[in-house]
């Protein structure tokens, strides 16, 4: 008994060694930004075994729902639930029942096997660009992958600023965008730094002033267009993790 009663003061500091070590733990845990990510993506996928259509709902805080409904042999509607994690390389990982999917920064599937290589679409992306910011990818007499350098970039924050970078300066102003493809730019601002050569930036800068409208054709692409219904410029939409 005596032994016994002489063991508690052990007992209670071995508690406080393990709460210690779980407090110290918990605390280094960084927590996972979902900012990124939050939004509503969907994904039609079509096999000869499988017929399928997939909805994905994420939240800032990493809670996920999705949604399917199968065609395949007979029809049916199921939801799953369940959180995400982001890895070291970027992906989103979200686990629901037994289906593990997991999603590269471009929005393609990396796992489960069968979806591996099929993209997901943002469904916010395919009606405007709001919020959002985009590579040139082409214009007349340029071609990005071969300029090299750093790719010529616009971006919009909401409906009225934009910004962005025209191979020397950056820039920006106010911007009159609507859901409906209406598109102009005015009082553009920028920095003063001069670069060898300048006709790159000037014809950048001449042809975001020309826009009067724009379409996204796809979930990552953007086209400009003039008053006269030319294609001017051509974007594909960045998705950097923050």
């Amino acid at each position: 008994m005596a032994g016994f009663f002489c063991s508690f003061p052990i007992m209670r500091r071995f508690s406080w060694i393990l709460l210690s070590i779980f407090l110290l733990g918990w605390k280094s845990t960084p927590k996972q930004d979902f900012n990124h990510w939050e939004g509503h993506y969907t994904l039609k996928f079509r096999s000869e075994k499988r017929a399928m259509d997939l909805e994905l709902k994420i939240k800032a805080n990493g809670k996920s729902e999705m949604h399917r409904l199968n065609y395949h042999d007979s029809y049916f509607k199921d939801r799953w639930s369940g959180r995400a994690k982001l890895n070291e390389e970027g992906n989103i990982s979200i686990i629901m029942d037994s289906l593990n999917i997991l999603i590269d920064s471009n929005l393609r599937c990396l796992e489960p096997p069968f979806l591996k290589g099929h993209s997901w679409d943002d469904v916010d992306a395919l009606k405007h660009p709001f919020n959002s910011s985009w590579n040139l990818s082409i214009m007349a007499n340029y071609h990005y992958p071969e300029y090299g350098g750093a790719p010529l970039t616009l971006g919009f924050n909401g409906d009225s600023i934009y910004g962005g970078y025209s191979g020397c300066n950056s820039f920006g102003g106010a911007a009159d965008l609507d859901s409906l493809g209406l598109f102009s730019l005015r009082n553009m601002n920028s920095t003063l730094l001069y670069c060898e050569p300048m006709d790159l930036e000037e014809r950048y800068s001449s042809a975001l002033f020309k826009v009067r409208s724009y379409k996204i054709p796809e979930p990552r692409r953007l086209v400009l267009y003039d008053s006269l219904g030319n294609a001017l410029l051509f974007y594909q939409r960045q998705l950097v993790l923050n």
